[in-house]
């Protein structure tokens, strides 16, 4: 009888030393953080990759390069002298800002190859050749190209025409451009031309200067510009000093 009260006045020690005893602190917990990353580019970089992979929006398509299509042509038009039965390669086409003029210029013998790494430029592209009263004479051919690639024969044009590309405005280009360069150079016969019209405001003011600098590099020979213009003015109106527009013309040598 002593031996039992004692072991229970011993396990009712020990329980009591046991609920006095502070718990264990709890670990502190670890923050998680599911924030997109924060981009780090400087805003030049950031902006020449924005053109060299562009991402085209609706409002862009129907709206941007419509409305400065009627300002633009006249001044772009008088440089290309296209001749009927040319091959003429519309570079970056988009949804075809210049593609049917391009197309009437050439004529029914003639041919514009339509450029573009965009597929949903493209689709509207051709729901544009639907209709017969723009789209007269059967002699575009669309083409989605690779960002570094015109995919083109070599030799195949005549002339090529790039406009607002933007990608070849910067100091350095990326390597998928200077790829895509080395394949608009092989599409163009010996003795063929290229003519480009670009500039906006977000560009370097250099821009001119670099795009000239690397068509030189590609292979190119200068034969006009760079002419700076402004679209607002006539096609006859006198040579501006520096406004956004400019144009550049170079040759294939033979």
């Amino acid at each position: 009888m002593i031996l039992t009260v004692a072991l229970m006045l011993c396990l009712f020690s020990a329980s009591c030393q046991k609920s006095t005893t502070a718990p264990a602190p709890s670990p502190t917990p670890v923050k998680v953080d599911f924030e997109k990353p924060k981009n780090d580019l400087p805003p030049l970089v950031e902006r020449q990759q924005q053109d060299t992979f562009p991402q085209y929006d609706n409002n862009v398509i129907y709206n941007s390069m419509e409305q400065s299509r009627q300002k633009r042509w006249p001044h772009l038009a008088k440089r290309l002298r296209i001749e009927p039965g040319m091959a003429v390669g519309d570079i970056g086409c988009g949804s075809g800002m210049y593609t049917f003029m391009l197309a009437d210029l050439a004529g029914p013998q003639g041919k514009v190859y339509a450029l573009d790494i965009q597929e949903k430029v493209l689709d509207i592209l051709r729901k544009k050749m639907e209709n017969k009263t723009v789209y007269r004479y059967g002699n575009i051919e669309v083409i989605q190209n690779r960002v570094d690639d015109a995919m083109l024969p070599e030799g195949t044009l005549d002339l090529g025409v790039m406009v607002n590309l933007h990608f070849h405005s910067y100091e350095k280009l990326l390597p998928e451009s200077q790829r895509m360069l080395a394949s608009v150079y092989r599409a163009i016969r010996p003795g063929g031309r290229l003519v480009i019209e670009d500039g906006n405001d977000a560009l370097p003011a250099e821009a001119a200067q670099y795009v000239l600098q690397h068509y030189r590099e590609a292979g190119f020979q200068l034969e006009s510009g760079p002419d700076y213009v402004d679209p607002e003015a006539g096609p006859e109106a006198a040579p501006q000093e520096k406004p956004v527009t400019f144009y550049l013309t170079f040759i294939r040598p033979e």
